[in-house]
């Protein structure tokens, strides 16, 4: 029964997702859609460091900016081909998913967040004032557009579809990750390290393994992120670029692979359907991720089995009397 309604559930969202597209004439609201699914991306990244691995990470947005810098300079610089470029941004994902990982084995709370914040900081000034090589304040302009079988991602449909199919298969990626051993070992790492030291894991591999692989999504995602808007800018990763992608999964459901794709819908859509209160929309915005929070503390996954939960409760108790 479980199985026939998950089934029913992913069957229909996924028509959902490939009719969306027919149904939306906007180009404005096409390109939102696009968006939605480049975050998405970005927040499954980061399930990995913080929702598996249990560790504050507030470098997505320099680990995103690199990844978007990477391929945008290889293509405009060079003239090397896009997809290369975006190959290029993995494997500077991967790069510094190992940079940042080191310092988590040694690294605590506080003072890894504050690590991570002046990796975000560093990686900011850097593509602000290497005039030479990033343009500085002036960005990187004129990306070349993606192109699979001669057809052009410039068209915002096309893009839509060919993202969809990198988001599928991310996911289905992230799925066999965290249904397997590998998966299972770094939640008990986050759950207790203490127990996982006495069972003689080595411990410092999959952490190092699971920064490595969310910032390989994170810079994925920045790269086909530089090709759809074919411009970058270092004042676009920030701290609250950061915080926006927190909020994904906070509001979703920490270390769920739903989650992500549900609060990436919620904190990139939401807003635009505020903007009828006009400058009012982001206040009630952040009121509405407030109330959220004090009521649905384990994200919007965990509304069913709250429901679940309550019902029976009521039966219970309608037993009883």
């Amino acid at each position: 029964m479980k199985k026939t309604r998950n089934g029913i559930v992913i069957g229909g969202s996924l028509a959902a997702s490939l009719l969306l597209p027919v149904l939306i004439q906007n180009n404005y609201n096409q390109i939102l859609l696009n968006q939605t699914i480049v975050y998405i991306m970005v927040a499954l990244g980061l399930n990995f460091t913080m929702g598996l691995s249990g560790s504050f990470d507030f470098s997505v947005a320099a680990v995103f900016g690199l990844g978007s810098y990477t391929t945008a300079l290889l293509t405009t610089r060079l003239g090397i081909n896009p997809w290369i470029g975006v190959a290029a941004a993995v494997c500077m994902g991967a790069l510094v998913g190992l940079v940042l990982g080191v310092p988590s084995l040694r690294l605590r709370g506080i003072y890894f967040v504050l690590a991570t914040l002046g990796f975000l900081e560093i990686v900011r000034q850097l593509l602000s004032n290497m005039t030479w090589l990033t343009g500085g304040t002036n960005g990187v302009a004129n990306i070349p557009p993606l192109e699979i079988f001669g057809i052009s991602l410039k068209n915002a449909k096309v893009f839509y579809y060919v993202a969809l199919a990198f988001l599928l298969v991310g996911i289905g990626i992230a799925y066999r990750i965290i249904s397997s051993k590998w998966g299972r070992t770094l939640i008990a790492v986050k759950d207790n390290e203490v127990a996982v030291d006495g069972c003689g894991i080595d411990k410092a591999s999959f952490k190092i393994k699971a920064y490595m692989i969310g910032s390989c999504f994170t810079a994925f995602a920045g790269a086909l992120n530089a090709h759809l808007f074919q411009f970058v800018h270092p004042a676009d990763f920030t701290f609250d670029f950061t915080v926006k992608f927190i909020m994904m999964l906070m509001l979703g459901g920490l270390g769920t692979i739903p989650g992500c794709i549900v609060g990436g819908m919620i904190v990139t859509l939401l807003p635009e359907a505020l903007k009828f209160l006009g400058e009012y929309y982001w206040l009630a915005f952040s009121i509405l991720m407030l109330v959220m929070m004090m009521f649905v503390p384990y994200g919007f996954v965990s509304i069913p089995g709250l429901l679940r939960k309550r019902m029976k409760r009521i039966e219970g108790r309608r037993g009883n009397g």
